[in-house]
């Protein structure tokens, strides 16, 4: 079973927050943060901004984070390895101060994960 791996809701599964929660931070209804966590719609720019700040992250980080998403995809490795990668990578955008900890563990396991 293929598990959704998306960052907005990797995030929220990250900091525990509810549908609603998030929903607030963003602006938008618990409807659309459900259809956002399953790729059937997308944030515009302005609504991202202002949930990733009511959130405390940087919006580069968050670009960091989906562009690992994407580099994951083309990486040929189990799905459950995938998602564990994507909830480090996550843990390190959610919560800042693990930032510098969870990119060494990501090094650490994507060299070991190359080298098989």
């Amino acid at each position: 079973m293929e598990r959704k791996m998306l960052p907005i809701k990797l995030i929220r599964m990250t900091r525990g927050y509810t549908i609603n929660k998030m929903a607030e931070c963003f602006n938008v209804t618990d409807e659309y943060i459900e259809d956002v966590e399953q790729g059937k719609s997308i944030l515009n720019v302005q609504q991202l901004q202002l949930g990733l700040k009511n959130l405390g992250i940087l919006f580069e980080d968050y670009q960091e984070l989906e562009n690992f998403y994407v580099e994951l995809s083309s990486m040929e490795i189990t799905e459950d390895a995938r998602y564990k990668f994507m909830l480090i990578k996550t843990l390190g955008v959610a919560y800042n101060h693990l930032k510098a900890d969870t990119e060494e563990l990501l090094n650490k396991y994507l060299e070991k994960n190359k080298t098989k």
